[in-house]
């Protein structure tokens, strides 16, 4: 009967043991490669020192396996209270740490000036490396921000 008794202890310390490693396990580290490839942005940008909402943004961004974004193959469409319109993506690039936050810039062109950008200030890849959110603000107008939700295609 004791030993019984000591067989199931020992099951129940190792099956705690276990149940603590399996989170840790289940919470991998991200790579810079866990960027590439094409992403789906959609967000809104906000001006704060007019407190308005300044438009909704939808950018297709592709990285390559360096963390740059490769211009030609990227875009954004912007919609705001004059109407909906394409903007250039110049190029930029995107940057993961092991703990997954996500920076970068996206340099963007518009009625030929390629003077403006979006920084990504904070952002974070989400486990399965299929989802970033991130914040930021205009490179150029520090009164812009915005708050971004990308998917992995």
């Amino acid at each position: 009967m004791k030993t019984m008794k000591t067989v199931i202890s020992m099951l129940m310390v190792a099956g705690l043991a276990l149940a603590m490693l399996f989170p840790i396990a289940a919470q991998s580290s991200c790579e810079q490669s866990d960027m590439t490839g094409v992403w789906m942005t959609y967000g809104i940008s906000i001006d704060t020192y007019f407190s308005n909402l300044d438009e909704t943004d939808r950018c297709k961004i592709k990285v390559n396996s360096s963390g740059t974004i490769v211009a030609s193959s990227s875009y954004c469409i912007f919609r705001d209270q004059k109407g909906k319109y394409r903007v250039d993506v110049a190029g930029g690039s995107v940057s993961v740490a092991s703990n997954c936050r996500v920076t970068g810039t996206v340099n963007l062109c518009y009625l030929d000036a390629c003077s403006f950008g979006l920084t990504i200030e904070h952002g974070t890849l989400s486990q399965d490396k299929n989802v970033i959110s991130m914040l930021g603000y205009s490179s150029n107008d520090n009164d812009v921000v915005f708050s971004f939700t990308g998917v992995k295609r």
